[in-house]
């Protein structure tokens, strides 16, 4: 999705809010906290310094693991924290169009296996 994301918003030149770049953000400023220091530290902080510290992380994103931002984004009070700021960023901003882009469960899966090196998955 972050891929596909920032191809379409570059080519149609878009500004992308990508979710996943939060999620990272918190495990790089957050990670031994409790969730619920997360999501206080979240309520208190405007939308526009969110996406701006999501914008600097963009090209630290290789630093953070996955696995990370997957546990952070498993929380579901932060998760619809971050969805909550997201809505408010984009009824912010008077844009044209707004996208979402999901995959479902096979995609991300997949997607996995391909970046752990995993040839075959088996059932167990």
């Amino acid at each position: 999705k972050s891929t596909v994301g920032k191809l379409l918003a570059e080519k149609l030149n878009y500004q992308l809010i990508n979710s996943s770049l939060f999620y990272r953000y918190l495990v790089l400023n957050f990670q031994y906290e409790d969730k619920k220091v997360i999501i206080a530290w979240l309520s208190k902080q405007q939308s526009e310094d969110l996406l701006s510290f999501i914008n600097d992380i963009d090209n630290q994103k290789n630093l953070i693991s996955d696995q990370d931002a997957v546990f952070i984004a498993q929380n579901e009070n932060i998760r619809q924290t971050i969805n909550k700021i997201i809505q408010d960023i984009t009824k912010e901003k008077d844009a044209e169009v707004k996208m979402v882009l999901s995959a479902d469960i096979e995609a991300h899966v997949n997607r996995q296996l391909k970046q752990y090196n995993i040839e075959e998955f088996t059932d167990v």
